[in-house]
């Protein structure tokens, strides 16, 4: 199982290094986001106020129970490298801000 996630986060972030070419494209990010943004957060739910502003799919997963943070850490930097990446384009930072994703 560590192979797959390992391998499915470290090809999308070697995506990431073209990001300008095709973010462009993706109108609604969440489904980008959100299994990096869940790799790297926090069993604790985020605040009613905040999951409120966030895509409802994104605070729907967070909100869940049960739910735990990635443990293997190689996972948790290819996932972090590839929102770094993501972010460091025009683009990428105006869709976290517009869609209010808690990359702060």
């Amino acid at each position: 199982m560590f192979l797959l996630r390992i391998l499915q986060v470290s090809a999308f972030r070697n995506c990431c290094f073209d990001t300008e070419k095709w973010i462009d494209g993706i109108p609604e990010p969440g489904p980008l986001f959100e299994p990096l943004l869940l790799a790297l957060s926090s069993p604790q739910a985020p605040s009613i106020e905040d999951a409120a502003k966030m895509p409802p799919s994104l605070a729907y997963s967070l909100m869940a129970t049960g739910r735990k943070r990635e443990m293997d850490p190689a996972v948790r930097l290819a996932a972090a490298e590839a929102l770094l990446l993501i972010v460091q384009t025009e683009t990428g930072t105006g869709q976290v801000q517009n869609h209010n994703l808690p990359l702060q």
